[in-house]
């Protein structure tokens, strides 16, 4: 008698042959496969920058043209670069003369040293940047450790240990020093969409601080949450979610407390003086 087909197995085939495809990354489950397409950003077009905030500001219109989202992940000083190089000069000066104490006592002629310029590697003090180097993650880098229970695991999470990620630095050009961008990782492991742009909480409520003064206003003066996101929704491009304004609110009114306590604190004070 014939083996009667299992259901699902036109499944896993059809998921076995999506997986083959570029671009397109297979997660097994218990149950279903899920099928998530990968994506792939366009390469920035400058690549050379006059400053860090010359680079900054592109990085941002970078990642509203491409649908991305990067944060900062680690940044070094100019300061800490030229510490480093200057203790690294260090041990290898220390490490060459013992090489050449050994090859005394043994009877040796003493071992070439390599060549250096003086201070290789270190920033002179005619550079006006502050920062050496900085790194920008996807906002998806890294892994989710969860510190619950697991009576009610999180069914959402950030981190998806995407490896996509920019890396600048300064280079000496000429007399002068420019940012330029050294290392770009642009594949990410999740799909990168105009409508998965829009869904990041910071990017569903932009607001000027005009704005976040009316808004503070509304709440003081007793407005709803549902009529705070009206008016946000009329007044501006943001569609926030009513989560969203929740938070807003509750910021607006924990930094309104703290307002209010540093006036009372300095009031006190002055009575006591």
């Amino acid at each position: 008698m014939p083996r009667r087909k299992r259901e699902g197995d036109g499944k896993d085939d059809q998921a076995d042959a999506v997986e083959r495809s570029e671009g397109v990354q297979v997660v097994d489950t218990e149950d279903i496969h899920v099928v998530e397409v990968c994506g792939e950003a366009p390469p920035p077009e400058q690549r050379r920058f006059e400053s860090w905030s010359e680079l900054e500001t592109y990085v941002k219109e970078y990642m509203t043209q491409t649908n991305q989202v990067y944060r900062i992940r680690s940044s070094v000083s100019v300061a800490a670069h030229n510490a480093s190089a200057l203790r690294k000069a260090e041990t290898r000066e220390a490490e060459y003369q013992a090489k050449v104490a050994q090859a005394l006592a043994a009877g040796r002629a003493p071992p070439l040293k390599r060549r250096t310029r003086p201070h290789a590697g270190v920033i002179s003090d005619d550079c006006t940047e502050e920062r050496y180097n900085r790194v920008w993650v996807c906002t998806h880098a890294g892994t989710f450790k969860p510190r619950g229970t697991g009576v009610r695991p999180r069914t959402k999470v950030r981190p998806k240990g995407c490896p996509a990620s920019i890396s600048a630095c300064l280079k000496k050009e000429g007399d002068t020093y420019v940012v330029m961008l050294t290392e770009l990782h642009l594949r990410h492991n999740h799909s990168i969409s105009p409508s998965q742009f829009s869904a990041y909480s910071n990017n569903r409520l932009v607001l000027t601080d005009e704005q976040l003064n009316h808004i503070n206003e509304l709440r003081t003066n007793g407005y709803t949450a549902k009529e705070i996101l009206d008016y946000i929704r009329d007044t501006s491009a943001s569609r926030p979610t009513m989560y969203d304004v929740h938070n807003l609110i509750t910021k607006l009114r924990k930094q309104g407390e703290t307002a209010r306590g540093g006036e009372l604190k300095d009031t006190t004070s002055l009575e006591r003086t």
